[in-house]
């Protein structure tokens, strides 16, 4: 009896762990989608809006744009937003889970990984509730150089003065970490 009890026990475990491991697997694919649909979102607006008007003009899709398509994506419970170790726009300071993944990825980025491939997720317990949590590396690439570069021109010197003047989101370089993507959903 005690061994089909314990052979019972162990069977009902084994199938909690194999069912959470199917949750986590879901929300990791959901959360790696809704990053995917916000970064081509953001990619597609910023390309259209370089093409229609130069850099100035891609400066407004990051600082009007960006906010609409986290709001409009951030539904049925999940959300969307970015940040960084090098904020643009004070409102987008990282939290502390953001920030451990930053430290992390800078320290992975130094290690020789590379930054498209920088995603931690995981489960965490805030404020007493549990929330689902999962990150994604945003690379910089030559396009990101334009206004978050080393060599700025001086209307995207003169845009970002206006817009944000506690900026301190430039001196990046191609395969810098620029931030991140963020989503949570609480559980």
């Amino acid at each position: 009896m005690r061994k089909t009890f314990a052979a019972l026990t162990l069977l009902l475990a084994s199938t909690g762990s194999a069912a959470a491991a199917d949750d986590m697997a879901k929300l990791k694919a959901d959360g790696a989608e809704l990053i995917k649909t916000y970064a081509g979102t953001l990619q597609k607006a910023l390309q259209s809006a370089v093409q229609a008007g130069g850099p100035v003009k891609a400066i407004e899709v990051c600082s009007v744009t960006s906010p609409e398509v986290a709001a409009t994506l951030s539904k049925n419970g999940w959300s969307i937003s970015r940040t960084s170790h090098r904020v643009r726009n004070p409102t987008s300071l990282p939290d502390a889970y953001e920030q451990a993944a930053l430290v992390d990825f800078l320290v992975r980025l130094d290690g020789g990984e590379k930054p498209e491939t920088l995603v931690k997720a995981g489960i965490v317990t805030e404020n007493g509730q549990k929330m689902f949590r999962m990150v994604k590396a945003i690379p910089v690439n030559d396009v990101c150089l334009t206004c978050h570069g080393t060599d700025l021109k001086p209307p995207v010197q003169d845009a970002l003065g206006k817009l944000y003047p506690s900026d301190i989101a430039t001196g990046f370089k191609a395969g810098d970490i620029r931030g991140i993507f963020t989503v949570k959903k609480a559980l």
